[in-house]
């Protein structure tokens, strides 16, 4: 079973970024990096593998042409997707435009020129079956409104725990 946790930081450098190491065990094969549909705080979410099949067969199986919202979520997620290898020194190239959506949650003054990602860190979190990608700056102002949305989060998690006896 895979189960991703923790929060790494990771400097891209020349194009290629380090993939953490406790993350690293736990992918046999390919990874497959695509945009999250989180438009407050974009960021990215990367699957292994056997968890990117799963995923697209479920969404497959409630796909139609008559159903446009389905349709809709299943073309942006795999419209942006991008497939990759972790090299023997345990890094990925991350595409310009993910790396560049990474970025769009930033002020225009905090953004860095251009596509040059020489200088910049990333941010993985693991969350269960997936990772997420994010720019330093774009985590750290979800972190900051955070507190204000925990309320919220703890009547949620109250409000599935006893709709699923207990299992949360």
């Amino acid at each position: 079973m895979i189960n991703f946790y923790g929060e790494f930081q990771h400097k891209i450098e020349n194009g290629r970024i380090s993939f953490p190491a406790k993350y690293r065990h736990q992918i046999n094969g390919c990874i497959y990096i695509t945009r999250d549909d989180d438009a407050v705080y974009p960021h990215l979410v990367v699957y292994p593998e056997p968890e990117w099949e799963l995923l697209v067969n479920n969404l497959n199986k409630i796909s139609s042409r008559f159903d446009k919202k389905a349709t809709k979520y299943i073309r942006n997620l795999q419209r942006y997707a991008d497939k990759c290898s972790i090299d023997k020194q345990g890094r990925i190239i991350l595409d310009d435009k993910l790396f560049e959506f990474c970025k769009s949650g930033l002020e225009e003054k905090k953004k860095s020129n251009g596509n040059d990602k020489s200088e910049e860190t990333l941010v993985f979190v693991g969350i269960g079956n997936k990772i997420e990608i994010w720019h330093p700056d774009v985590l750290a102002e979800y972190d900051n409104n955070f507190e204000e949305e925990v309320y919220d989060i703890n009547d949620y998690v109250k409000e599935l725990d006893g709709k699923y006896n207990g299992v949360v």
